[in-house]
């Protein structure tokens, strides 16, 4: 049982939030962790924002107020600022944290000797489904190179480690600093559990993704430089993008693979974590026929992951369907699987 001595300082920056944020407020209120501050940082909304924050009556609740719309980089580094608790917690306007996320976070982070964690996380509204990430350092390390490793709204850590680093101003900005606390060797893991409901909106603009993976691939590059000493691998990660980029073809694809479950294998990446990076690189395939299914089976097998609970199902249905991966019927089938999966899970 952690004795709550320790305060926690959650962080929500806010910007035309009026529909959603006493949702996300009243989430983080009724933690059963409750030696918290919720400081909400309102960014120049043109809607009630503010007026639905200052219906909250609880000292713990903390508003400050951007003059004019400064954006996401600059209302975090200004909630760092102003936080004086001894953990951080990330929380966005519109999401919904689980009553015991702080108090668990809190206790697995001091556990695992980690400086930051997150957790996974349970989609809804416009999108349903969970979506998991690496668990172990050594994982979360590894797959760095394909993914920011952590989910931005549930990430806790050290308030010392994010004051000292703090965010940078580009478009992937929970990217780059985990990218930047990782390189000084501080150890990111996930916690197994999901511990918020993340709302996913309809329409988001598509320019906006093309700024966050330009601004990945080149995160991703740097982070190569410091990780991988085989300047082949690097090369030929390079040509790729990093698969950050939808529709990458799976020519050459295999050669590539075992380069890196050699580097897998000498991080100490689980096969857990070697698993999770094959499904990102078979989900960016352009072609869907049963030829990619033997290259991805391939894969499996020269990694020693040829055991049913590390193939993806949604993969092998795409592939033997020859259904694209945005089509509603694949979305309807994989949504299927998944909710098999759930009910199978303790």
């Amino acid at each position: 049982m952690i004795i709550e001595q320790e305060c926690i300082s959650v962080i929500i920056p806010a910007y035309n939030s009026a529909n959603y944020i006493e949702e996300a407020i009243d989430s983080m209120l009724n933690q059963t962790y409750q030696n918290i501050e919720v400081i909400v940082i309102e960014d120049g909304s043109s809607d009630n924002t503010i007026e639905v924050v200052r219906t909250f009556d609880d000292n713990r609740l903390k508003l400050l107020i951007n003059e004019q719309n400064k954006g996401i980089v600059f209302s975090l580094n200004k909630g760092i600022s102003y936080a004086k608790g001894e953990y951080i917690a990330r929380m966005d306007s519109d999401d919904i944290s689980f009553p015991e996320r702080l108090s668990k976070q809190l206790k697995y982070l001091k556990q695992n000797d980690l400086q930051v964690c997150g957790s996974s996380i349970e989609m809804f509204s416009s999108t349903s489904g969970t979506v998991t990430y690496p668990i172990a350092k050594e994982d979360t390390n590894f797959a760095m190179l394909f993914m920011s490793p952590l989910a931005h709204p549930t990430a806790f850590g050290l308030s010392s480690v994010f004051k000292k680093y703090g965010y940078r101003d580009v478009a992937a900005e929970d990217y780059d600093l985990w990218k930047r606390i990782s390189i000084d060797c501080l150890n990111i893991g996930n916690i197994p559990e999901i511990l918020l409901r993340y709302r996913v909106h309809p329409g988001q603009a598509s320019e906006d993704k093309r700024d966050i993976i330009k601004s990945s691939i080149v995160i991703a590059r740097e982070y190569a430089q410091y990780y991988i000493s085989d300047k082949n691998l690097i090369k030929k990660l390079d040509v790729s993008s990093y698969f950050m980029k939808e529709n990458q073809p799976i020519k050459d694809i295999y050669d590539l693979f075992v380069g890196l479950c050699y580097l897998a294998n000498k991080k100490g990446v689980t096969k857990d974590g070697l698993s999770m990076v094959i499904d990102i690189i078979f989900k960016k395939s352009t072609s869907v026929n049963p030829y990619c299914l033997v290259y991805y089976y391939k894969a499996l097998v020269s990694a020693g992951l040829s055991h049913f609970k590390y193939v993806n199902s949604s993969i092998v249905l795409q592939y033997m369907l020859f259904i694209h991966k945005n089509s509603k019927f694949y979305l309807f089938l994989r949504k299927q699987i998944m909710n098999l999966r759930s009910k199978k899970d303790p």
